[in-house]
């Protein structure tokens, strides 16, 4: 268990049980000493440096900026290094240590709705040992039968989404189908908020205590697949069948963009759910490298954007022995980062393909925005999914759903080198042989501006 001890010259952390990371909160030129696995490290917050992108995604959002990066300079025992914080980014190794920037004060005040209430000083930090889990050694990833990034529905901690203003999003979002995927307890604990036996009224989240610093909430399952014995004062096993996943937002099953949330608690304070689950994945599931191309990108037409896959994960022991980037016009970029031009306000994905160097290998996308300066581009195709999304065979059928959006036609092209066809609410295909499939929706809004969606389907080798 952790123990908090106060010296004369700063906040001293004593932690005689390593379960959590331990959590600074740092003032600029403020050093701060702790003790890790018996050692103890000097860290000090020395500057803090914000990258913002352009929002004009609704007309009353013209002209501002979201943030997008800070970069953090810190010294540990008197070495500087920087920290990004940034959606999708993991922790860094230095000086014995493993460094996560949780937030900073700008961001975390930056949002106009869901702003994080309680942050006190400049920049709040995460560290464990070197070799050691990033939380709780057992925890598990909370869906089944799950892979990673299989949806083009996906959302992180340190995300600000824009729109009229900016929501900050607060924990991990998994996109897929409703009623169809397990939904398993991370971690043993008791049940301490429930919507059982007729729903909250508001996304049917479920509130697992696992010890009195930390608890986890999972939200949006609708009320008929939530397990009976999952009421409040119960107690789940480590691995123990929730519910299945859901779409239920505001009392009603009407999410238009179904998927899984999941947010982390510890002493009293929200924080960063992505380390952990990432972590997780990687314990309950084969896969030795997980492609990473950063979620959403925003731009003004005749901007550069800078394409960076360096977020990618590889399971210890594997190196990342290849990036190719796809553009959207079909150029291929065999670089980690890359700068493109667009000059045609639209909604474009750009296309990452990875390799380890055992011949893992993995696809994600960048969805990316180009904005003009006349009018908002907040134009797009649905949401996309298919089911299943793992041990798919070849031969076996493979459906493709399409959510509210776009009114007009959208091709769906299966990548296999088969005729496109007109996507319908549910769209089955079937692979003939194994690979990893690169599914592409497109169409043309009345505006004449580009807009197209890409997902992956993976087939397993025999």
């Amino acid at each position: 268990m952790k123990s908090f001890l106060l010296t004369c010259f700063g906040l001293f952390i004593a932690i005689t049980s390593q379960a959590w990371p331990v959590y600074v909160h740092l003032d600029l030129g403020e050093t701060q000493e702790i003790m890790i696995g018996g050692e103890t490290h000097q860290i000090k917050l020395h500057k803090i440096l914000y990258v913002s992108e352009p929002n004009n995604r609704k007309p009353a959002s013209i002209g501002s900026e979201t943030l997008i990066e800070a970069r953090v300079l810190i010294s540990v025992d008197g070495e500087e290094t920087t920290l990004v914080q940034r959606p999708y980014q993991m922790p860094v190794t230095f000086k014995g240590l493993r460094l996560y920037v949780e937030n900073t004060q700008d961001w975390a005040k930056k949002a106009t709705y869901s702003a994080i209430e309680h942050f006190p000083k400049a920049a709040k930090l995460a560290v464990v040992r070197k070799g050691e889990s990033w939380g709780p050694h057992d925890m598990h990833f909370p869906l089944l039968n799950y892979r990673w990034r299989s949806s083009m529905y996906n959302n992180t901690w340190n995300s600000l989404v824009p729109g009229p203003g900016i929501y900050y999003h607060h924990g991990e979002d998994y996109g897929l189908m409703y009623d169809k995927f397990d939904i398993q307890a991370p971690l043993a604990g008791i049940v301490i908020e429930s919507p059982l036996p007729h729903g909250d009224g508001k996304s049917n989240g479920v509130t697992i205590a696992y010890d009195e610093h930390f608890s986890y909430r999972i939200s949006h399952m609708n009320i008929g697949t939530i397990r009976p014995g999952v009421k409040k004062g119960a107690a789940v096993k480590n691995g123990q069948v929730l519910a299945k996943s859901g779409h239920t937002y505001l009392g009603k099953e009407k999410m238009g963009d179904p998927h899984l949330h999941i947010n982390f608690i510890h002493d009293g304070e929200l924080v960063s759910t992505y380390p952990f689950l990432v972590e997780a994945y990687l314990r309950d599931y084969a896969d030795n490298i997980l492609a990473v191309a950063g979620g959403y990108a925003r731009i003004m037409a005749g901007e550069e954007i800078e394409l960076d896959a360096t977020r990618t994960v590889v399971r210890e022991g594997y190196k990342v022995a290849e990036y190719t980037w796809t553009l959207p016009d079909g150029q291929k970029i065999n670089k980690a980062k890359t700068k493109v031009r667009f000059d045609k306000p639209g909604n474009y994905t750009a296309e990452l393909h990875v390799k380890s160097d055992k011949d893992d290998e993995d696809k994600d996308f960048l969805k990316i925005y180009v904005y003009n300066q006349q009018k908002e581009n907040n134009d797009y195709l649905g949401m996309f999914y298919h089911f299943p999304v793992r041990d798919i065979q070849a031969g076996e059928e493979v459906t493709i759903w399409k959510t509210s959006g776009f009114k007009k036609p959208v091709t769906i092209d299966f990548g296999d080198g088969s005729r496109p066809v007109h996507a319908k609410v549910k769209t089955s295909h079937v692979y003939k042989k194994p690979g990893i499939y690169t599914v592409t929706f497109s169409g043309i809004n009345p505006s004449q501006r580009p807009t197209m969606e890409k997902i992956k389907i993976v087939v397993d080798k025999n």
